[in-house]
């Protein structure tokens, strides 16, 4: 969980609206190059125009979830215009799910292999 924020930490509203341009090319060449198959080398240039064009919304906005609520809905025409910032905010959030739900899925097996060796051994006796 720590590593998907560390990656995509330039994607908070807050980081996203304070960073300098330099600070937020810099910080968005990272998801570019960890996930070079969904994401093109052109995000940090995409990342840069969409908060120029779309800075007086994003200012309003607190969480992950609105702002990739404006992109993905309220602006969903220019959802092409900006392919890479879509797919990254997406990546962010479905990634923590992905990994809280393998989490999930480890935890109930380890439960029905502790219930399996107990019946197993109750019976043995």
């Amino acid at each position: 969980m720590n590593s998907v924020a560390m990656t995509f930490g330039i994607l908070f509203p807050s980081t996203f609206l304070s960073a300098s341009d330099d600070e937020l090319y810099a910080a968005a060449e990272s998801p570019a190059k960890q996930y070079d198959t969904d994401i093109s080398s052109a995000f940090p240039s995409q990342l840069l125009s969409f908060r120029l064009c779309f800075h007086s919304q994003l200012s309003t906005k607190s969480t992950i979830l609105a702002v990739a609520h404006l992109l993905l809905n309220v602006y969903h025409s220019l959802s092409s215009t900006f392919s890479d910032v879509c797919m990254a905010y997406m990546l962010l959030l479905t990634l923590p799910v992905t990994v809280a739900t393998c989490d999930h899925s480890f935890s109930m097996l380890k439960l029905i292999k502790n219930f399996l060796r107990s019946s197993v051994s109750g019976a043995s006796q």
